[in-house]
């Protein structure tokens, strides 16, 4: 019988409990089904995934979660990503 996996839900922003034995990646992108997506595959993939919107929002995660890794779109509302990095 072909069992499916539920993917874990949006993790609320400013939420630290993650599993340590993971690496974490930080998702960005102004576009809500983009981040969906990517972030399902990525812990579908075995990964802690974080998501923010905006630079300003990856920026203060970044800085409080220390990802192992950051995704980011090129243009994104309210900072840019020339900005944020």
């Amino acid at each position: 019988m072909f069992e499916s996996s539920i993917p874990t839900p949006r993790r609320a922003y400013g939420e630290t409990n993650v599993n340590t034995t993971r690496k974490t990646i930080l998702v960005i992108d102004g576009t809500d089904d983009i981040t969906e997506l990517t972030a399902t595959v990525l812990r579908l993939s075995g990964y802690n995934v974080l998501t923010a919107r905006d630079g300003s929002e990856a920026l203060d995660m970044a800085l409080k979660c220390m990802p192992d890794l950051i995704l980011m779109d090129l243009s994104m509302p309210v900072m840019s990503r020339c900005r944020t990095s």
